[in-house]
């Protein structure tokens, strides 16, 4: 037997007060909605059993069923702007992977999957830091090709450069063991791009109206900058405590902690 999903709105109201109710239907059949009053909700059999009365309301009936998913896990996503419509850009977060390579999973940027538009960082199957570029119809991707250890913070951060069309990508290490530690960079020709402005995502991207690649881990101060910078002033403000190192060409900073 299927069942029913379905909520209120809100758990307690007056007499008089408004109350709606969120059904999905997991085949899409239609089902009948009926006021009750419950005089007893215990279904056990040693006890005096489920006790319902029915009280006629205007809502009563039969309505069209429709399935209405819920997207579940924790991800951002900010309003579309033109300070996003960037030619030039670093985008950088530290990032704490609690299971990568299971699949890809979305870490930062506006990559949309529907339209193959934007930029985006994420770890690819293997859970390897990677870097999306697409323009419609040419998808690009640079990857570092080195799997991130689980529960361990990594400084990721991509940078591109559109007079130059390179791309390059980097995985710093937040640790020092004996093995894998290192620190890891990549450099590709990329060509030319340009990104119209657009949301900003972290954790997921999004399709159908619903989040998609959900990553599992944390994020934390995420940043992008609308020119290509190098290492070392990666580094240093990633490390700086307040903005008054911040690099010229900001666009935004976001604080989780």
């Amino acid at each position: 037997m299927e069942r029913l999903l379905g909520y209120s709105d809100e758990i307690s109201v007056h007499a008089g007060n408004r109350v709606a109710f969120k059904v999905s239907s997991p085949d899409a059949r239609p089902y009948r909605a009926q006021l009750v009053r419950l005089r007893c909700a215990d279904s056990d059999a040693s006890g005096p059993g489920f006790k319902e009365v029915a009280i006629a309301a205007p809502f009563d009936g039969e309505y069209a069923g429709r399935v209405q998913p819920i997207g579940i896990g924790s991800w951002v996503e900010t309003d579309a702007t033109d300070a996003l419509a960037l030619s030039s850009f670093t985008l950088a977060s530290f990032v704490y992977a609690t299971t990568p390579g299971e699949r890809e999973q979305a870490l930062l940027g506006t990559w949309d999957p529907a339209t193959r538009r934007g930029f985006g960082l994420f770890l690819d199957e293997r859970g390897a830091p990677a870097l999306a570029l697409g323009d419609g119809q040419e998808r690009r991707v640079v990857t570092t090709g080195t799997p991130l250890l689980a529960a361990h913070w990594y400084l990721i951060a991509a940078s591109y450069d559109a007079e130059r069309g390179e791309a390059v990508l980097w995985q710093l290490p937040q640790f020092t063991y004996a093995v894998g530690s290192e620190a890891v960079h990549t450099r590709e020709d990329f060509g030319t791009f340009a990104f119209p402005g657009s949301a900003m995502r972290m954790a997921a991207w999004q399709r159908d109206g619903l989040p998609s690649d959900c990553f599992n881990g944390k994020l934390e101060a995420p940043w992008v900058v609308s020119r290509a910078l190098e290492r070392n002033e990666i580094e240093r403000f990633a490390g700086a405590e307040t903005e008054s190192n911040a690099p010229s060409g900001l666009v935004a900073r976001w604080d989780f902690s």
